[in-house]
């Protein structure tokens, strides 16, 4: 063979390893690079994965958010870690390095529908409900956001307020939540009439006055987990802790212990309670619940 076109066949066969996929894996701290496919699985409770462009499979360790797009093409860099210890009998565990999309996600299979995509979906169908263009709805509030373990499934918690059906003098807040599966409404819950000084915990830590009383809605968690009668209630891209037991104010007065017994991780709640402040210094502000109802 000739020097230039040996020369010829080897950068064939170098530019041929980079579109196929990656270097072939040696061991933990081997480098791989290429092309592939982010792939959605619905093994041990759903995760995704990059399928490379010679089949190789990568299990990627930090695969970004915005990138967890059932075929999305993709074209990424990371390292081997065989020694580390997932729940994902599936490809080859890497560190990504980086990873930089290279086309637009195929549009059918599961795991298509971003999440911006879903939440438009959800705003459009809370917009369009009897309960709000029917009562005279305003005041639209997103107060919180979940990705669900299937794919393409997202979970959107909202209020807004809505003249009262038993009363058209009252205006009552209303909780909408709304289940997207692939694209489409899966699921409603409504919670009707509200009352309309019920805020999110957002809203709450904007202006926390000491010693008043207010009404906070959220999703409980740590509820059994955390060394103390509490759990953490999240809403409005925020979070505060709710003691739920006897606690002493600064006054030395006690207030009454709440029953929790149908309140659990996961459920969205109305805490009525009072603002308490903290005496060590620089700790946040605690929510003394004297009520809590399960949405």
């Amino acid at each position: 063979m000739k020097k230039g076109t040996f020369a010829a066949f080897l950068a064939a066969l170098l530019a041929a390893a980079l579109l196929c996929g990656c270097t072939t894996p040696a061991g933990t701290g081997t480098t791989v690079s290429g092309t592939g496919n982010v792939v959605f699985n619905d093994l041990e409770g759903g995760f995704y994965g990059i399928v490379a462009s010679d089949g190789t499979k990568y299990y990627p360790l930090n695969l970004p958010e915005d990138l967890r797009h059932n075929g999305l093409p993709v074209t990424f860099t990371g390292t081997v870690e065989k020694d580390v210890a997932t729940t994902v009998q599936w490809g080859m565990p890497i560190l990504l390095t980086s990873i930089s999309a290279t086309g637009t996600p195929i549009p059918t299979g599961p795991g298509s529908v971003s999440m911006e995509e879903s939440q438009t979906i959800a705003d459009n169908y809370v917009r369009n409900m009897p309960e709000y263009t029917n009562y005279s709805g305003k005041n639209l509030m997103l107060v919180e956001n979940l990705t669900l373990k299937c794919p393409s499934c997202y979970q959107f918690s909202y209020t807004f307020d809505m003249v009262s059906m038993k009363d058209p003098d009252v205006i009552d807040r209303t909780t909408v939540e709304v289940t997207i599966s692939e694209g489409k409404v899966n699921q409603v819950l409504i919670g009707e009439g509200l009352p309309a000084g019920l805020i999110t915990v957002g809203e709450f830590l904007d202006n926390p006055i000491p010693g008043t009383r207010v009404n906070v809605t959220g999703r409980v968690s740590d509820l059994g987990i955390m060394n103390c009668p509490c759990f953490i209630l999240t809403s409005g891209g925020a979070s505060v802790e709710v003691w739920y037991s006897v606690m002493v104010t600064s006054a030395e007065s006690e207030n009454p212990n709440v029953d929790i017994s149908a309140i659990s991780n996961g459920d969205h709640v109305i805490v009525r309670g009072m603002v308490v402040p903290v005496e060590a210094a620089g700790a946040p502000l605690r929510l003394q619940a004297s009520g809590i109802e399960k949405l």
